[in-house]
């Protein structure tokens, strides 16, 4: 079984371009973490990885699973691999930071709350349209988003209480995940690739593959690469 953790103000569905690459009854379960529920925000870093593990006996029962885990979701698979690596055949982590933020803490503490209230109080499309314009995005088409009253605090809430800040788990940890567990980054996301260059000084011994002519936005960008790295574990 393969579960599929995706990204900030995204959802289950930002999986299609690679499930349908993937051959007619392979098994993949695609959780939502903003549906308030016990792997959501309302829950923080310290307690997810715990509730998370407590979910998978509960879905596919007490047996290892592969994870594939972008971005905000990639750093929510490696607090749940660190927390049980036995439990994960391989993994693969992309555009995931599972180190501390390159800015101070300070500053990226001030990035998260001012982005908070902005998802409490401003326009959904002064919002959207502020949030593709970040750098990390820079050349990646505009995404579909979602958008209701519940979602405003569930983003505030992904961004504070799931903080890189606030892993429950060390850069040493991430260096004893076994090489069964692999990295993947976009050759045009400038600022993850100062991660990944960061993950090979550590040194990480899963491999990190550099994928040319791709973004942040890993998913649309590569699901062909995403989708064989599945298939080629099961």
């Amino acid at each position: 079984m393969t579960i599929l953790l995706h990204g900030f103000w995204s959802g289950p569905a930002s999986w299609n371009a690679v499930l349908e690459r993937l051959p007619l009854g392979v098994p993949v379960v695609a959780p939502d973490l903003l549906d308030g529920g016990e792997l959501s925000p309302r829950y923080p870093l310290k307690d997810w990885a715990e509730n998370f593990w407590r979910w998978v006996d509960e879905t596919v029962g007490e047996k290892q699973v592969q994870l594939v885990g972008y971005s905000m979701g990639g750093r929510l698979a490696a607090c749940a691999a660190t927390k049980a690596p036995h439990r994960v055949s391989r993994a693969l982590f992309l555009s995931a930071n599972p180190l501390q933020p390159l800015e101070p803490a300070d500053q990226r503490q001030a990035w998260e709350n001012k982005w908070a209230r902005k998802f409490l109080e401003q326009d959904w499309a002064e919002l959207e349209t502020e949030w593709q314009e970040l750098p990390v995005f820079a050349g990646s088409a505009r995404v579909t988003r979602r958008k209701s009253p519940e979602m405003r605090e569930i983003l505030g809430l992904a961004l504070t209480h799931w903080s890189p800040r606030l892993h429950p788990f060390t850069a040493e940890q991430v260096r004893a995940l076994p090489s069964t567990m692999e990295w993947a980054f976009g050759a045009l996301d400038q600022k993850y690739m100062k991660v990944a260059k960061s993950l090979q000084e550590l040194p990480v011994q899963g491999q990190i593959t550099v994928i040319p002519d791709a973004g942040h936005r890993l998913l649309a960008e590569a699901s062909e690469f995403v989708s064989q790295w599945i298939g080629g574990g099961l």
